[in-house]
């Protein structure tokens, strides 16, 4: 993990080691105060399950709704896929049949708690799972969208 100093820790430092010669540790033991965690954007994948019963139309309104949540929170959108109207593997709220809908993106950590509660809000959506990729996961997609699988039937990233 990388660390950033804040301005305030760097000039203590400096103060510090002008005035008094401090030993290694305690130098260490200044600096765990106050390091703070880099932000960097992960990888990230999204598959939504919308109730059967909408429109295509309704459906594809619901799509935009949490495309534009990623988007308005800084997320990097890189692949949409639009599975369609698919029979579900068991009853869902006594519905049988769902459209599903596949995202791909980076996006910081914090987006995805405010994505997956709007996925909870929305009475729509029926199950939803978003998932972390390591870097196999990510080099396999990229695989996967130079053959041609991404981007189907309509929403595209942009």
């Amino acid at each position: 993990m990388k660390y950033v100093l804040s301005k305030k820790v760097k000039k203590d430092l400096e103060v510090c080691k002008k005035v008094v010669i401090l030993r290694p540790q305690f130098i260490e033991r200044f600096l765990i105060m106050d390091i703070k965690p880099k932000k960097v954007k992960n990888n990230y994948e999204t598959t939504f399950v919308v109730a059967g019963d909408l429109t295509e139309q309704e459906h594809k309104e619901v799509s935009e709704k949490f495309l534009n949540i990623l988007k308005n929170g800084e997320a990097d959108i890189l692949n949409v896929e639009q599975w369609g109207l698919r029979r579900l593997a068991y009853p869902i709220n006594a519905k049988f049949n769902g459209y599903y809908t596949f995202v791909e993106f980076n996006a910081f950590g914090e987006l995805i708690e405010k994505l997956e509660r709007e996925y909870r809000y929305d009475e729509r959506v029926i199950r939803f799972l978003t998932v972390r990729l390591d870097k196999h996961a990510v080099a396999y997609n990229n695989k996967r969208r130079e053959q041609g699988f991404g981007m189907r039937q309509g929403l595209e990233a942009k």
